[in-house]
């Protein structure tokens, strides 16, 4: 299947909402797609196939990201799943917030701005093993506490992150949980 994301409600005359999967003949709904409240506008711009699982990403013109997860049947938005750590920064500084989403396998992998995912410690970047959040590598917050990791990609085994908008600059390789600079 080809899937489709953004911001359109119609793929020729089939009516959408923000996602379409075309099966090679027709184009398909997704279960009517993700919930979009209107003030927020949070459109799907990053998106993870695995097995009947669709995990989408999105941002707002403010940098608030959501999260939504598609089931097989449901739609669900992911909120108060991201935690971040406001005791030593006013609240209204920070966002924690999914930047960026691909897998690996039958795992998810996420990066952003947080702190824990779920209640589990994990700093910038977490994966989904289909049952429980967990850290990956030994990324560690320390000079910028409010940047987070805003790229991230899998090239077979292998998994690329940065905290800059390209992964050519202050790039890191996670191989075996193991963070190195790349």
């Amino acid at each position: 299947s080809i899937y489709a994301i953004g911001h359109f409600d119609s793929t020729g005359s089939a009516k959408v909402n923000h996602i379409a999967r075309w099966d090679g003949k027709y184009w398909d709904d997704i279960g009517g797609g993700p919930t979009i409240r209107g003030y927020d506008l949070n459109i799907p711009t990053k998106i993870a196939v695995i097995d009947s699982f669709i995990y989408l990403q999105g941002d707002n013109l403010y940098g608030y990201s959501r999260f939504w997860i598609w089931d097989g049947l449901n739609w669900k938005v992911m909120e108060g799943l991201f935690g971040f750590d406001t005791s030593t920064y006013h609240p209204l500084d920070f966002y924690a917030s999914v930047s960026g989403l691909t897998s690996i396998g039958k795992d998810l992998y996420i990066c952003g701005t947080f702190d824990s995912v779920d209640g589990v410690y994990a700093p910038r970047l977490a994966r989904w093993d289909g049952i429980s959040w967990s850290r990956v590598g030994n990324y560690e917050v320390t000079k910028y506490p409010n940047d987070g990791i805003r790229i991230i990609q899998a090239v077979g085994h292998r998994l690329y992150v940065s905290t800059s908008k390209s992964l050519s600059s202050a790039s890191f390789i996670i191989n075996n949980d193991t963070l190195s600079d790349g």
